[in-house]
């Protein structure tokens, strides 16, 4: 007994049909609805025969077997999700009066259906009043029993109690069979969702706060040193470094804000891409020109590009392979006191490889894993003195490169450097959607 209870735990928690990260919990909750609705009719076409049922029950289990995988088509294949859904309510509820109607009253399938499929329907329903639809289905199910106490010769009753009780029992069975399954997972998938929640609610809780102090140091030394400017007794060098000054915070500022603009676009789906014929050549030399203040600000840090010796072109957009690249050799150049920071790509293929490598502080193993997720910074000793940014860059990275149809990882070691890689398609190929939140 203790190991058929192993065995069923194991089922319920990790048999799932459907499982796959494309489907939401709505729209796997409806797809196993349509299932068990076709497993039951379906097998209904033999035990309604067997249980001595009217040949009415067969037909109507032979007409849902065939409707309902329509309506899977309908959400599925068009799309048309709102109308599926409604079209399938207005069946159920004639399915369970005809089941009500043919097979025994209240005295067979009908309460077990509603009972299974009502639980089923809180998790798929799309609609603002479901609460309307409950009430409905109420009564109805008092109005088929007003139907069986005044008019019960209405009613087709099984031919013996041993039909019932069989027909019920398998009914029972298919329902804690293929529901209990999806209601386990569908549990385990909110409480992640509801764990995630929280997790980001901190995360952006930090984010702002972390992201108001990245604006006011900026702001501070540009305001304080342009105040310091006016006075006009400085030595021209010293002017000179507080324009410096106020060069760099103001960059590094810019910098910030285009961060914070590109995730918003990302994470609210509005960043198209725009594709055109693009000279690799070209993408690394407009990096390495928007980097050049900080590339001579620290002559212990040789800045090199590796290009490929034959001219490299890439059907892609110009714009985020821009914004990709630009953050990783800042980010290198940034953790990098002294040694080499080499930004290069290679052509694999129908694929490109970029990689920005340096011989910086390097990230700890254990912050690897999180990186690139928003908010997050590398912490930990590798780094703990280099903290700058609002944790947004690298998750920038990554949503643009999965938007351009790519992929992106990291090879680090602490105090050995880091090398970031991006692939990219040689070409784009346009999709028919091309936002991706980070």
């Amino acid at each position: 007994m203790r190991r058929l209870t192993g065995v069923y735990r194991y089922y319920i928690e990790r048999f799932v049909w459907f499982r796959s990260e494309k489907y939401s919990i709505h729209e796997l909750m409806f797809y196993y609805t349509l299932l068990i609705t076709v497993l039951i009719t379906g097998m209904s076409l033999i035990t309604n025969p067997l249980f001595g049922l009217p040949f009415s029950a067969t037909m109507f289990s032979l007409f849902a077997v065939f409707f309902t995988p329509f309506i899977f088509w309908l959400d599925y294949a068009k799309g048309k999700t709102l109308w599926a859904r409604n079209i399938f309510l207005v069946f159920f509820v004639l399915m369970i009066n005809g089941v009500w109607m043919f097979s025994g009253g209240s005295q067979g399938t009908a309460l077990v259906m509603t009972q299974g499929f009502l639980l089923l329907y809180l998790f798929f329903s799309v609609n603002t009043y479901y609460h309307w639809v409950l009430v409905f289905l109420l009564f109805n199910i008092i109005g088929l029993f007003a139907i069986e106490l005044y008019w019960p010769h209405l009613i087709e009753s099984y031919p013996s109690n041993r039909s019932r009780l069989l027909d019920v029992l398998f009914i029972t069975v298919i329902f804690f069979v293929f529901e209990l399954p999806v209601i386990a997972y569908a549990k385990r998938v909110l409480l992640r969702d509801k764990q995630e929640a929280v997790k980001s609610d901190a995360a952006k809780t930090s984010f702002v706060v972390n992201l108001s102090h990245e604006i006011r140091t900026p702001m501070n030394a540009i305001l304080g040193f342009a105040e310091l400017l006016e006075d006009g007794t400085l030595e021209p060098e010293v002017r000179n470094s507080y324009i410096r000054i106020i060069n760099e915070n103001g960059r590094n500022l810019l910098t910030l804000l285009n961060n914070v603009i590109s995730f918003s676009k990302i994470e609210a789906n509005q960043s198209p891409v725009t594709a055109a014929w693009l000279s690799v050549d070209a993408l690394f030399h407009q990096v390495q020109a928007s980097l050049l203040h900080q590339i001579q600000s620290n002559p212990r840090v040789q800045f090199r590009l590796s290009l490929p010796d034959d001219a490299l072109e890439i059907y892609t957009d110009s714009l985020m392979a821009y914004q990709i690249l630009n953050n990783l050799a800042y980010n290198a150049l940034k953790f990098t006191t002294q040694g080499e920071v080499e930004m290069g790509c290679q052509q694999e293929g129908d694929q490109v490889l970029f990689y920005v490598r340096d011989t910086g502080i390097g990230i700890a193993p254990e912050a690897i894993d999180q990186i690139f997720e928003r908010f997050h910074h590398a912490g930990g000793t590798v780094r703990e003195h280099a903290q700058h940014g609002a944790g947004l860059g690298l998750a920038i990275c990554r949503g643009l490169t999965s938007l351009l149809q790519g992929r992106m990882w990291v090879e680090s070691m602490p105090n050995s450097g880091s090398t970031f890689y991006v692939q990219l398609p040689i070409r784009y190929e346009p999709l028919k959607n091309s936002s991706l939140s980070v």
